[in-house]
């Protein structure tokens, strides 16, 4: 689950949104619902926040193979820190969206500049 989470980071990061909208549909259409799987990608930016803030100490409260741990800190680079902070913020109200409308889309179009906030 960490690697599809992973996927789509760098996907969304790289601005290619069209595969990020492409893998989540593979999760949704797998029975996941539209709530856990933004909630998964809470979680998931929340640790890259983590790892950004915090270098090696978040090892120890961000619990995943070390394999992972090194794609997240890439993820969470400096390099990428201004992209993967606004996708934090959009990811957060793209959570609270989903409570209300349960409607993937709105999240990720408004994220790509296809909607309006």
């Amino acid at each position: 689950e960490r690697e599809t989470l992973i996927k789509m980071a760098d996907t969304i990061i790289a601005g290619d949104v069209g595969t990020a909208l492409t893998e989540l549909d593979r999760v949704l259409s797998s029975g996941k619902s539209a709530h856990v799987s933004s909630n998964d990608l809470i979680s998931y930016f929340r640790d890259l926040i983590l790892i950004y803030s915090l270098k090696e100490k978040s090892r120890d409260i961000v619990v995943v193979k070390d394999d992972i741990y090194k794609k997240m800190a890439e993820q969470a680079s400096e390099k990428n820190y201004a992209d993967f902070s606004l996708l934090c913020c959009s990811v957060i109200s793209f959570g609270w969206k989903i409570g209300i409308s349960d409607d993937w889309r709105i999240g990720v179009l408004q994220y790509s500049g296809g909607g309006s906030s």
